[in-house]
């Protein structure tokens, strides 16, 4: 038991998440949640209400969508959605609409439309603001759904392992027992 928890510790130092420069083994583990389906929802909605919040203050504070956008890049997400960022702030320094770039970084069609300018004239924030907490609400409605789903299979998995200890430490006092009933008279 030390020295698993001895290796668990270890790995996380070594998982552990720097946004600038991420150490190798976080970088298996986020392409690990981007490939897996169920962990994939839960990247993608907790990186966009990341980003969406960004975005929102960063306009707010008067900078431009490319200034925005370059800021979102110092957030603590997912590596894979990162490199959808940076494809979609290279395609605005470009001259690209930044509505049509993000449909063609595979971003979310949500932040396309918050930054359509025949939609929306103006109200981008408040636009950003409404998708932040629509994938924050759909996050949290994930986890507790994931919630519901695994604490009854911890819960069994506990009463195993339980079961298991004690069938290890009686059953050779149950040994000794039936060895030692031929020598009873």
């Amino acid at each position: 038991a030390v020295l698993i928890c001895g290796v668990v510790l270890i790995l996380r130092r070594w998982q552990s998440r720097r946004p600038g420069r991420p150490r190798p083994l976080s970088g298996v583990v986020d392409s690990v949640r981007w490939v897996l389906p169920i962990s994939r929802s839960f990247e993608r909605d907790r990186s966009m209400v990341q980003t969406a919040d960004a975005l929102r203050l960063a306009l707010d504070a008067g900078h431009t969508v490319d200034q925005a956008i370059a800021a979102t890049l110092s957030l603590d997400t997912n590596l894979w959605f990162r490199r959808r960022l940076r494809a979609w702030l290279s395609a605005v320094q470009q001259g690209q609409d930044a509505a049509s770039a993000a449909l063609k970084s595979r971003l979310a069609p949500a932040l396309a439309w918050a930054f359509d300018t025949r939609v929306n004239q103006g109200n981008t924030p408040t636009v950003l603001e409404m998708i932040g907490s629509f994938y924050q609400s759909n996050y949290s409605y994930r986890v507790n759904l994931a919630r519901l789903f695994l604490w009854p299979c911890v819960t069994v998995a506990m009463a195993c392992v339980v079961g298991f200890v004690a069938y290890a430490v009686f059953s050779p006092l149950v040994a000794v027992l039936y060895a030692s009933m031929d020598f009873v008279p």
